[in-house]
């Protein structure tokens, strides 16, 4: 790693793109930052999408084997027939990413090339997203003179950097809480086999402590940094926190117990998680 840069949102709400000069913006400070560490300028880039309403769907398709044996033509005719296949009205697929082969019938077969048989299947979980969103972030990306070689799922991404390879294997659900968006992912047997995503986020629990004391989002935002936690101390109903009201109250300062607020964060991200837990329970990963 060369350099990094960082820079506040914008334009982007429920990781749906609402101002893209605000967004376009934002990438340019960001890149900005990282050439200046760097000591480089940047051309090309890849971009991890969050949101963009990405879904995950399970596709198989079989061809008969000529010869009798697997070879690595076979492998490839195979995987080229989901390219072949219409993609869903108004989304575009982010990844194509095979989970296993099969080959007469006999499925989790990871290497089918050089093995007999007469008939070869493949189940591949292709990731899709918006094609609307991704039009819309490319506009946003490319006024900053970059041009963008691949998107790339941050949810899918982050399975991949966070989970140990046995946990893949074994099983294990990842979790992104971003701030308009959280992402779920699914792998087992060393593959991903389920992705979805809620239109909700940190930016949700700053509304609510905002809206539940009436007190300025800005300070909601502070507040949750500096004192939020989802787990119940000993000592939360001690603690008393002052806050200041909305204009017309400001002049008198809200009281609150650090329970309170450890209250409201509690409720909205066991939302989150229920929410999560109904689409894997849909999908049948529960």
């Amino acid at each position: 790693i060369r350099g990094i840069g960082q820079h506040a949102s914008a334009g982007i709400k429920r990781g749906e793109v609402v101002d893209i000069s605000a967004l376009s913006l934002a990438v340019g400070k960001a890149v900005e930052v990282a050439e200046r560490m760097a000591g480089i300028s940047i051309e090309n880039v890849v971009v991890g999408l969050s949101g963009a309403t990405q879904k995950s769907q399970i596709r198989t398709h079989q061809v008969d084997v000529a010869s009798g044996e697997v070879l690595e033509r076979d492998i490839r005719r195979l995987i080229n027939l989901d390219f072949l296949e219409a993609e869903p009205q108004g989304r575009v697929i982010l990844h194509r990413l095979p989970i296993e082969f099969s080959l007469n019938g006999i499925t989790g077969i990871k290497n089918p090339q050089g093995m007999f048989g007469q008939t070869l299947g493949i189940k591949i979980c292709s990731i899709s997203a918006s094609d609307t969103a991704l039009r819309n972030i490319q506009m946003a990306v490319e006024r900053n003179h970059l041009s963008i070689e691949h998107y790339v799922s941050n949810t899918y991404a982050a399975g991949l950097s966070a989970l140990l390879e046995d946990e893949r294997d074994l099983g294990a659900t990842v979790i992104e809480i971003g701030g308009g968006v959280t992402s779920l992912a699914y792998f087992t047997d060393g593959e991903l086999r389920f992705l979805d995503s809620i239109p909700f986020g940190g930016a949700s629990i700053t509304n609510d402590i905002a809206r539940g004391l009436s007190i300025p989002v800005d300070e909601a935002e502070r507040i949750k940094t500096l004192k939020g936690s989802v787990l119940a101390g000993p000592g939360d109903s001690d603690e008393m926190l002052t806050l200041p009201m909305l204009s017309q109250d400001s002049d008198h300062p809200l009281s609150i117990e650090l329970g309170v607020l450890g209250d409201i964060i509690r409720a909205r991200i066991e939302e989150i998680l229920e929410m999560l837990l109904l689409r894997l329970e849909k999908a049948g990963y529960s």
